[in-house]
């Protein structure tokens, strides 16, 4: 399908299928509707990266793991459901999205680094109770990020977190937490209250 990828508008994927390997999808950017069947289990890397067209994706309950990347630079994907079943999110996995919020279920133990970097429409988030580290970079220059809620799972907040998060005023470290790393809240020009 390679030569006819920038014409693909629609994929839906069907029961045969367990998992959407790496880069299954990279660049298809007339691609604007995505239907993932109920026994896929992993997302591969890059899987939908550059999918510029996408504007919702819904993550069905077989889904364990979504892969670095996965949907990466889907800069019109402003609704995503991500459900109970979802274990890891991958680094950079919805990097660059245009979501102005999204529930991440306590089944997500990991959260990989810049998993939401420049997702400049983020306003809110909170952390599942189920997190022990927010890693490096997973909200860098989300300038309109203004809510924080971390839960008393948290136990380290790694390098460059929250930098350049332009909006935030405000943030609650739980009494969990025991090491922050360097630069977690650089540039945030708004930051009041710790």
């Amino acid at each position: 399908y390679y030569n006819y990828k920038e014409s693909i508008k629609t994929v839906e994927i069907q029961n045969e299928v367990t998992s959407i390997g790496n880069y299954a999808f990279e660049n298809c950017k007339s691609l604007t509707s995505i239907e993932i069947s109920s026994n896929v289990t992993i997302i591969g890397d890059d899987a939908f990266i550059h999918c510029k067209g996408i504007t919702s994706v819904v993550i069905p309950d077989s889904v364990q793991e979504i892969g670095a990347c996965a949907f990466y630079g889907c800069t019109a994907l402003a609704s995503v459901t991500i459900s109970n079943s979802v274990q890891k999110l991958g680094q950079l996995a919805f990097a660059e999205c245009a979501f102005s919020s999204i529930v991440i279920p306590d089944s997500v133990r990991e959260i990989g680094e810049y998993a939401f970097t420049r997702c400049s429409s983020f306003v809110s988030v909170t952390i599942p109770n189920s997190v022990q580290k927010i890693e490096k970079g997973v909200f860098q220059d989300c300038i309109s990020l203004g809510i924080v809620t971390m839960p008393d799972s948290v136990r380290e907040i790694g390098e460059y977190a929250f930098k350049k998060c332009s909006s935030l005023a405000a943030v609650k470290i739980p009494n969990s937490v025991q090491k922050i790393e360097r630069g977690v809240f650089r540039d945030c020009i708004s930051l009041r209250t710790v």
